[in-house]
């Protein structure tokens, strides 16, 4: 029963990728044009830094040490542990 059940969901599958993809395709272009971005929207990436800022080591150090403890877990993860 596990084969059989197995195989007609992949069998299923098959025969459905297509039409999934065709919708999957047209609900995104749907979702563009509603939003109401035309083709000059989607431009190459461009970088808004001529000189990016520098991160400096002890800065990230700094950070690395605080997230690290029980305060890190608190404000990352946002649980608190036993």
């Amino acid at each position: 029963m596990l084969l059989v059940g197995s195989q007609a969901t992949h069998i299923i599958r098959f025969f459905l990728s297509r039409d999934l993809h065709v919708a999957c395709d047209r609900a995104w272009d749907y979702t563009v044009a509603s939003r109401g971005k035309g083709p000059d929207f989607w431009q190459p990436y461009v970088e808004e830094w001529e000189y990016p800022p520098v991160i400096s080591e002890s800065l990230l150090d700094t950070f690395r040490t605080a997230l690290s403890g029980w305060v890190g877990i608190v404000l990352v993860k946002g649980t608190y542990l036993d």
